[in-house]
């Protein structure tokens, strides 16, 4: 069955993980043949203990194919607890157990290998398995209180880090789980976050993915709903935009019959290349909006009302550039 299978994998996994101090000897290219080195810089994951202990952990964080118990059980485990690094609370956890909670094995092995790094004195290699740790209980627990746990357990650990460039990933790391808080101020926190790992490490894999996350908040950005029909004078557009301070429109009226005649899917909307051909032509109405500035960053709501004074079928374009030009 699929449960033996899985609970296989599981067991071989346990065994080769019982050798850790001797993997921890070994880089990671010394079984090449079998194992495709990833992109992390040397020093983060360099090691067949590090490799296996995250190979497992991939597999334990994987949910669909945890047991239909683990799945429903996940609100018994404290998020608190699980964080607490404690050895008194590793020691009962059997990893060989098929009855155990995957997150709680994931959380034991992780635990084991940010000691050990630390023992060694990689400071990376320790942040690396800590990140992983966070990761795994953020993702894993879904209100908004055990998140903040998560969260706060890195805010609280991060600054012991500030003298290694992984820290910058440490923040990106952070500012990922700030941005997806509810707050209404969390994208301006993000951002705060981002840019300070990108300013004490540009040039380092975090920096870049600090600046990344920081450039995709700025990112001006636009989404258009209306209705199919409405009357004159009617707010019929719906415009949901951010870092964004002005929007264009061209209205053209289009003779529905010839449209609906030259179409074998009868459709009534316009696709890609028929826009695009539209733009060749003189609209029939133009008008402008001025968008009203977006401080925290999030998408805000303005409605529009066409200036269009004559009854027909329209195809209505936007664009973030007056001449409408695709670059």
């Amino acid at each position: 069955t699929a449960d033996e299978i899985i609970e296989e994998i599981h067991s071989s996994y346990d065994a080769v993980w019982k050798l850790r101090e001797e993997l921890g000897k070994h880089q990671v290219e010394y079984l090449s043949r079998f194992i495709r080195k990833d992109t992390y810089p040397k020093q983060i994951r360099a090691t067949l203990r590090d490799a296996v202990t995250y190979f497992w952990v991939d597999l334990l964080s994987d949910t669909s194919l945890w047991r239909p118990e683990h799945s429903n059980q996940v609100y018994l485990l404290n998020p608190e607890e699980l964080l607490a690094d404690s050895s008194d609370s590793l020691k009962n956890i059997e990893l060989s157990n098929p009855g155990t909670h995957p997150i709680l094995k994931a959380t034991a092995i992780l635990t084991d290998l940010k000691r050990w790094h630390a023992k060694q004195g990689n400071r990376e290699g320790e942040l690396e398995a800590l990140l992983s740790e966070v990761k795994l209980i953020h993702s894993n627990f879904s209100k908004e209180k055990e998140r903040l746990i998560a969260i706060n357990y890195l805010e609280k650990l991060l600054p012991d880090f500030r003298n290694v460039p992984w820290w910058a990933m440490g923040m990106a790391s952070l500012a990922g789980f700030v941005q997806s808080e509810p707050a209404s101020d969390s994208l301006i926190r993000a951002r705060q976050i981002a840019m300070k790992g990108h300013d004490a490490y540009p040039s380092s894999v975090g920096g870049k993915t600090c600046l990344s996350i920081s450039l995709g908040i700025l990112a001006p950005e636009y989404h258009l709903s209306s209705m199919k029909t409405d009357g004159i004078n009617k707010r019929t557009i719906l415009v949901e935009h951010k870092n964004l301070s002005m929007l264009y429109f061209r209205s053209y009226r289009i003779n529905l019959e010839s449209h609906l005649s030259s179409h074998t899917d009868y459709s009534l909307l316009y696709n890609t290349d028929e826009m695009k051909t539209l733009l060749s032509r003189a609209p029939d109405y133009t008008w402008e909006i001025d968008l009203p500035p977006t401080p925290d960053f999030r998408r805000h709501r303005t409605y529009v009302t066409p200036p269009i004074s004559r009854k027909g079928y329209y195809v209505v374009l936007s664009s973030a550039k007056k001449d409408f030009n695709e670059t």
